[in-house]
């Protein structure tokens, strides 16, 4: 409930996300304090900024997290002090924590520590640096992802991939050709995150791989693009004999969009194959489209738990009314797991009766379903 609200960002939701940040149990204040830094508010820093001074380490470390998932300006000095402690834990949260501000201040820091003779430091100020597409920070990582120590090459290979930046397009296709398949495999995933056409044409050949490892990669990798080849492409695949292929092009077109994939995905969903069917019906709700909300609805009275709790989170993702009515009427079930599956369902959703609901069920004696509803408020 707490992860829902987040998404609502309005005065009463961060009032009472204050008022439960008052709470004496650890659980329900850490899932206060990363709601808050979901809200993404500038005047939460303040409070969050005092919770860094707490002398219960978990509680710490949140507040440092949820600063740097606001992204705010205002957090980098605190963080920039706060990377220099003396405490390992207090120090990697910080630095962790400045790598998606974008502040010159905080690039020029993640710089000088992915020269750090300790390769803790440095690894995370690196993966860090993947969270900018600054000039400076992209150059820094294309020099990195030469390196001959392996574990630097490959986070710096998956730091590129974060940065959106086309320039390291050419870097990334040099690298998925590397004869190490771990260098492989990061490069490939790496440029999944690229809609560009020359990314795109690259793991079309992939996917057409005898390696069934580059093979899967290439897959997944695609499903991030809504290329028109790559989603034809995704649904011949989907159709393969081989059962590990035909998983990795269904979940890959759970993330495309169109007519022809929503209805090819509820074709596969009325499969006999049982995981053939919870994989469509998991696509499905991760494509979101409201039109497969009757399709669904039939669906979530399975008598089989597993297809059930499938259902129920595919009708979480698509919002349309019939499915926040059927969400908020399970979020009352009795059956433990049916509850806490709706309650996450209704997060993001602007609808005053999953916020009353999800600000209701904040209260509830239940922990499990107190921070269930915590949670849903801020995604």
């Amino acid at each position: 409930a707490i992860k829902a609200l987040s998404g609502i960002k309005n005065i009463k939701v961060i009032d009472h996300l204050l008022l439960l940040l008052l709470s004496n149990n650890p659980e329900v204040k850490i899932s206060v304090i990363e709601a808050l830094g979901k809200l993404g508010g500038v005047n939460v820093i303040d409070h969050l900024s005092l919770l860094t001074l707490s002398e219960t380490m978990i509680i710490k470390i949140a507040a440092i997290k949820a600063l740097g998932n606001i992204k705010h300006v205002k957090a980098v000095d605190l963080l920039l002090s706060l990377s220099s402690s003396n405490n390992l834990e207090t120090k990697f949260a910080a630095i962790k924590a400045l790598g998606g501000i974008g502040d010159d201040k905080a690039i020029d820091c993640l710089l000088l520590l992915s020269k750090s003779d300790l390769m803790d430091i440095k690894l995370l100020a690196i993966e860090a640096l993947g969270k900018n597409n600054a000039i400076k920070a992209v150059n820094r990582l294309l020099e990195l992802s030469q390196s001959n120590t392996l574990s630097i090459k490959l986070v710096a290979i998956e730091a590129l991939g974060r940065t959106n930046n086309i320039k390291v397009i050419d870097r990334l296709k040099y690298l998925s050709m590397d004869h190490t398949l771990a260098i492989k495999m990061v490069a490939i995933n790496s440029l999944g995150h690229f809609d560009d056409v020359k990314a795109v044409d690259h793991l079309l050949s992939l996917a057409l791989s005898n390696n069934q490892d580059v093979k899967i990669a290439a897959i997944k990798a695609l499903g991030t693009t809504r290329d028109i080849k790559a989603i034809d492409c995704l649904l011949s695949l989907s159709l393969s004999s081989l059962t590990n292929v035909k998983l990795a092009a269904i979940e890959a077109l759970g993330k495309s969009h169109g007519v022809k994939v929503v209805n090819h995905l509820l074709t596969l969903s009325m499969s006999n194959t049982p995981f053939i069917k919870l994989a469509a019906i998991e696509a499905l709700g991760k494509v979101g489209d409201t039109k497969v909300v009757d399709c669904l609805l039939p669906l979530s009275e399975n008598n089989a738990s597993s297809i059930k709790l499938v259902v129920i989170n595919a009708l979480g993702r698509t919002k349309g009314a019939k499915a926040v009515d059927h969400l908020l009427s399970l979020s009352q079930s009795n059956t433990m797991n049916i509850k806490l599956a709706a309650i996450k369902g209704l997060n993001n959703t602007i609808d005053t009766k999953v916020v009353d609901c999800l600000l209701s069920l904040s209260f509830n004696v239940v922990k499990d379903v107190k921070l269930a509803a915590i949670e849903a408020l801020v995604k």
